[in-house]
């Protein structure tokens, strides 16, 4: 549950999904989970999807299921990879900054995450079909 939120509010502060999708998927937990301490704090920062984030992973990273995020994010990335909605280069910038401002250590040092860090390289050289390789393998890590 929180593993999906916490890729939700990630992917909408980075404006790669919207607002009201991750506020949809806190909102359908809250209902069936309406004693949850967490889901309450989150119901009252709901405009805030950067103090969510940083909640989550202030106060529960020891329980989070590093796994389960991994793959939910990856999946909710290959998606909104796949949508087109946005040039290469749009999303490389996206996925550097979730790397680098939104995943914490030691996470962004393991893979499917650190290949973010460096994939957008190739294209300052014009190199477009290797990034979207390294992209498509990150995709396929949880597979």
């Amino acid at each position: 549950m929180i593993e999906e939120i916490l890729s939700f509010a990630l992917l909408a502060e980075l404006e790669l999904l919207t607002k009201s999708t991750y506020l949809e998927k806190l909102d359908s937990y809250f209902i069936t989970n309406s004693n949850n301490d967490l889901l309450l704090e989150l119901e009252f920062m709901y405009e805030n999807t950067n103090d969510a984030i940083n909640k989550i992973f202030n106060s529960y990273f020891d329980n989070l299921d590093l796994q389960l995020f991994g793959k939910l994010l990856f999946q909710n990335i290959e998606s909104i990879y796949l949508s087109n909605e946005f040039t290469i280069n749009e999303f490389a910038q996206k996925m550097y900054l979730l790397w680098n401002l939104y995943i914490p250590y030691p996470i962004n040092e393991k893979e499917p995450f650190w290949t973010l860090s460096y994939a957008d390289d190739c294209l300052s050289y014009g190199d477009e079909k290797q990034t979207r390789f390294l992209y498509e393998k990150t995709f396929n890590y949880y597979h």
